[in-house]
């Protein structure tokens, strides 16, 4: 069900093709009545998960609850789909007020996690953690399709990361990951990447402060923003061009969140991260720009290299269109892939 290497994607690749096209048209309306009936059946492993063995997969960004929703929503299949649309709203607004939001050891998404957290952890991060459904439920509430439930949901969420912030001289962040046996939160800056970092979660936290008129909260995500332009540019730890964890991720997560601040320092640092995603432009490379990361399945004694990939997420599909994004400042619909509102 993947957003960027499974059904979902495929769904995204289709409807945003031409309208006019009357074989795109007919494609549309035969993918979408497939994609329904996976979701239908897809559905009741995902709700028994979220209760008795809940993975991050279950309700995130990429290919759990978050995902699908949002689909559903970008794509406007939802319109003609309304009864599961609701049922997947009222899963996930349930989940978040009466579950518990810790991922067990034995189901952290690698293995060096579950030795590092024999306890669990809380993913706070945006496309695995819980950034995902409060940028999730704050979207559906914007469009009033919703209900108290979901608002008392974005509440729950917002005071959790309210609780965890960790402040350190005038700078401000979130954890990526946060054991569950620790009651007070003092993290190491994460990488400032989209996935992992406060520059997609700021973005849910801005967005669910705003829905629910809560000027602290907003004013936070404003400064967990702002830490950014005021860190030496290494201690940001991005070595990649790319999207995922890399310099472009951070670009488009600014550029979207400026166009709600509208900050000079903002715009300076904007400029800033373009520079440096050229620096990594190889002309005499057919694709121009490569991922630079450790080897999957990642091992805690690899070592990054240079890798061929041309995906959205981790390759130079992204970077490109990045840059054209940028310049032309088109907000493309792939940006809501991204999760970028």
């Amino acid at each position: 069900m993947s957003v960027f290497n499974g059904l979902t994607g495929i769904g995204y690749a289709i409807n945003c093709s031409d309208n006019k096209n009357q074989k795109i048209q007919n494609l549309k309306l035969k993918f979408n009545k497939l994609y329904i009936s996976v979701v239908q059946k897809y559905r009741k492993a995902l709700k028994t998960s979220l209760s008795n063995n809940l993975v991050e997969a279950d309700y995130d960004l990429i290919e759990g609850y978050s995902a699908i929703i949002l689909y559903l929503l970008n794509t406007d299949s939802y319109k003609n789909n309304k009864m599961i649309f609701n049922n997947l709203v009222n899963d996930l607004t349930c989940f978040i007020n009466n579950n518990s939001l810790v991922i067990k050891s034995e189901n952290m998404i690698l293995p060096y996690l579950s030795k590092m957290y024999p306890n669990g952890a809380i993913n706070y991060s945006l496309s695995h953690g819980l950034a995902g459904p409060l940028l999730t439920l704050t979207k559906i509430e914007q469009q009033n399709l919703g209900s108290y439930k979901a608002k008392k949901a974005i509440r729950k969420l917002l005071d959790i990361y309210n609780s965890n912030i960790t402040i350190f001289e005038d700078k401000i962040w979130w954890p990526t990951r946060k054991a569950s046996n620790i009651s007070t939160c003092y993290s190491k800056f994460p990488r400032a990447s989209w996935c992992y970092g406060s520059p997609g979660s700021v973005n849910a936290l801005y967005n669910g402060a705003n829905l629910l008129k809560d000027n602290k909260t907003r004013k936070n995500a404003e400064k967990g923003l702002l830490t950014l332009t005021k860190m030496n540019f290494e201690s940001l730890d991005l070595d990649s061009p790319t999207v995922c964890h890399g310099l472009s991720g951070l670009l488009l997560c600014i550029e979207n969140m400026n166009q709600k601040m509208h900050n000079a320092n903002l715009e300076c640092f904007e400029e800033k991260i373009t520079s440096e995603i050229l620096k990594f432009a190889d002309y005499n490379y057919k694709f121009i720009f490569r991922n630079y990361d450790y080897p999957t399945p990642f091992k805690l004694d690899s070592k990054k290299i240079f890798q061929h990939d041309i995906g959205l997420l981790t390759g130079s599909t992204g970077v490109i269109l990045t840059l054209i994004n940028k310049k032309y400042k088109n907000n493309d619909a792939w940006l809501k892939m991204l999760a970028l509102y």
